[in-house]
């Protein structure tokens, strides 16, 4: 299940449908999931009533320890249920302390969805730590923010939107490895192989100076070395 392929955020209406249809096949994790999605579809359209009926069934999955209750469903209901106060006036009933979180919270889903190859669900969750960040206003994570969509964007084949946000990022910032290793992949995905072997070789010489990475990722910073040669 994509949930980005069921979103029409400009047409919330259209959403709501797709999740309804959606949730006539599924159970389990993925059920409620979707409950949480279709509790959102609802609250963008003002029903804040149904928005709010639809994640208390959710959390009554929580109170009856039903074993579907996995910590994504936990992090949609969360994320879902402070989108649902917000928008319906009672913003106060969100902790700000919590709000912190988001973007981490968000981060890290993102990437556990990443590595079980669920691109989709993962570029969503990229997203939200990047608004989270942009909310809160600093710089650096802001910055670390946009290069994980521009990685998740690679991983979803969108090889020219991530390669207009590194080139940026390279632009805007001081020089990082980081950046330099992903405009080499995206370079080299594009079959721009004469355009990425600088960036491979930059990024191997800013990278391997970290003994962390050096240590706990000799195969990755073998494979710069390889593609720079």
């Amino acid at each position: 299940m994509s949930l980005d392929s069921l979103w029409d955020f400009d047409r919330p209406e259209v959403s709501e449908s797709r999740f309804r249809e959606a949730l006539a096949d599924a159970s389990g994790e993925e059920g409620l999931v979707l409950r949480t999605q279709l509790a959102r579809s609802l609250g963008l359209q003002n029903s804040f009533d149904e928005c709010s009926a639809e994640l208390d069934s959710v959390d009554a999955a929580v109170a009856s320890a039903d074993p579907a209750v996995t910590p994504l469903v936990r992090i949609h209901l969360a994320l879902e249920r402070g989108r649902q106060l917000r928008s319906s006036g009672q913003g106060e009933q969100s902790d700000p302390r919590a709000r912190r979180w988001i973007g981490s919270v968000a981060n890290n889903l993102g990437w556990t969805l990443h590595e079980a190859g669920r691109f989709d669900d993962a570029q969503i969750q990229f997203v939200r730590a990047l608004r989270a960040r942009e909310e809160q206003g600093e710089a650096e994570p802001i910055r670390i923010g946009r290069w994980t969509v521009a990685r998740g964007l690679r991983s979803l084949g969108r090889h020219e939107e991530a390669l207009a946000i590194q080139w940026e990022l390279r632009a805007t910032g001081p020089e990082d490895g980081y950046v330099e290793e992903e405009l080499a992949e995206v370079l080299l995905a594009l079959g721009r192989t004469e355009e990425a072997g600088p960036h491979f070789a930059r990024a191997y010489a800013l990278l391997s100076a970290d003994a962390w990475l050096a240590e706990s990722e000799p195969d990755r910073l073998a494979r710069l070395r390889d593609l720079a040669a």
